[in-house]
């Protein structure tokens, strides 16, 4: 399938607004749509919901698979960013 999609479910969006009383908001894990320093300037916390457990193999030196690809790669390398950016 060519069109790509990144989500969260409906309990993770529920929660923060109704149990945090924020505003939820999907940020794209992808760096190349998103800057990670100006998300952690603009708000207040994050709540990183996970996704499916497939981390790119080259994280742990294996080679990339059918169902884990250079896709996945962008996403985990996303993910970092905001994780690294996030701890300061």
């Amino acid at each position: 399938d060519d069109y790509k999609v990144q989500a969260t479910g409906m309990i993770n969006i529920e929660a923060i607004a109704h149990v945090a009383g924020a505003l939820p908001l999907v940020v794209p894990a992808d760096p190349h749509v998103i800057d990670v320093r100006t998300l952690i300037d603009t708000c207040d916390g994050f709540v990183f919901t996970g996704g499916r457990p497939n981390v790119h193999p080259s994280y742990y030196g294996e080679e990339e698979t059918k169902a884990i690809n250079a896709e996945s790669a962008a996403v985990d390398s996303g993910s970092a960013k905001k994780d690294e950016a996030a701890k300061g």
